[in-house]
């Protein structure tokens, strides 16, 4: 049985500061409202987008074979290129969202590259890959519709205390003020004369690599919808889009050809949009140069510095053009 003190402990003072840490919280969250997300990459890229960081009448976009190019190596003159590429978790969507918010402020763009592994032209997250990667970072009011039309569940509008949504609206931006980060500058002239690296150090595994080769590579429909939206924009705007191949693996590389997977797919995505993917020039990395398994640390990345200069020069000649 209670006594007086355990009843006056339940009753009131356990409320009370079950109540004032609610109150703390939710001011917290108040004060940090404005602090842009810092939880990857693509914040990043959003924040610098916001603040006018990215210039260039050509875009980039691509998934982290290219990011990690990009971000290292000096591809163009500066304000020539505007640097947009994300991951594979945010798949074509997020390429396609940035590109949208980009040409608010760029309408002069003229191109726009989407240079990424054939996999990436194929993906839609979902589930809390989606939430963290889209829902949560692209949520103006005129982009919840095409987030809508990929199959995505919304962040829900409806107002709850903040302690119960702590980690999105306190820890993740307290976050970012304390660990907040610039994108990469990608200051470093890519080297001719810089030797890659040879078979041994932290080379991929072999049966790494083998979970690619896979014959057939149907489009998600999300992303389906994501190609779509990026082919008409860029028709309505007048923009040339190119479609380049990044790098992979040289064993997986010749088994796609000989599979005819890079041919499906490519005719796959010139289908998309009634016709308006017709437009799409194709261009394939590996065609100049073939990548050994062993210049990858793994299945998707290349080693650093050597092959990734090696992407890097490529890159930068093909954007020169």
């Amino acid at each position: 049985m209670m006594g007086p003190t355990e009843i006056r402990f339940l009753a009131f003072r356990l409320p009370f500061a079950a109540l004032a840490l609610a109150l703390v919280v939710e001011l917290a969250a108040w004060g940090v409202s404005g602090v842009g997300l810092q939880r990857h990459p693509l914040d990043r890229t959003v924040a610098a987008l916001s603040s006018g960081m990215v210039a260039g009448d050509t875009v980039l976009l691509g998934d982290s074979v290219t990011q990690d190019v990009a971000g290292m190596f000096r591809l163009a003159d500066p304000g020539r290129v505007a640097n947009l590429t994300t991951n594979k978790a945010s798949g074509p969507l997020g390429s396609v969202l940035l590109l949208r918010r980009y040409l608010e402020q760029a309408p002069s763009v003229r191109r726009v590259v989407v240079a990424a592994t054939p996999e990436f032209f194929t993906y839609m997250p979902d589930g809390e890959t989606a939430r963290v990667y889209l829902s949560s970072v692209f949520t103006r009011e005129d982009e919840r519709p095409v987030l809508s039309a990929a199959g995505l569940p919304m962040e829900s509008d409806d107002w709850k205390p903040a302690i119960l949504d702590f980690e999105a609206r306190v820890f993740d931006r307290l976050s970012a003020l304390v660990l907040a980060q610039p994108l990469p500058a990608g200051d470093r002239e890519p080297d001719p004369a810089l030797p890659v690296e040879d078979r041994g150090g932290n080379a991929v595994k072999e049966d790494a690599i083998k979970t690619r080769m896979v014959a057939d590579m149907p489009i998600d429909p999300g992303a389906s919808i994501a190609i779509e939206s990026l082919c008409t924009l860029a028709k309505e705007r007048n923009i040339a889009l190119d479609v380049v191949w990044a790098p992979v693996p040289d064993s997986v590389y010749r088994f796609w050809l000989s599979a005819g997977t890079l041919r499906d797919l490519r005719d796959r995505i010139a289908d998309l949009g009634g016709g308006a993917c017709g437009q799409v020039r194709f261009h394939d990395m590996n065609n100049a140069r073939r990548y050994p398994d062993f210049a990858f640390r793994d299945s998707d990345h290349l080693r650093r510095p050597g092959w990734t200069n090696v992407y890097a020069l490529a890159l930068k000649d093909f954007l020169a053009e």
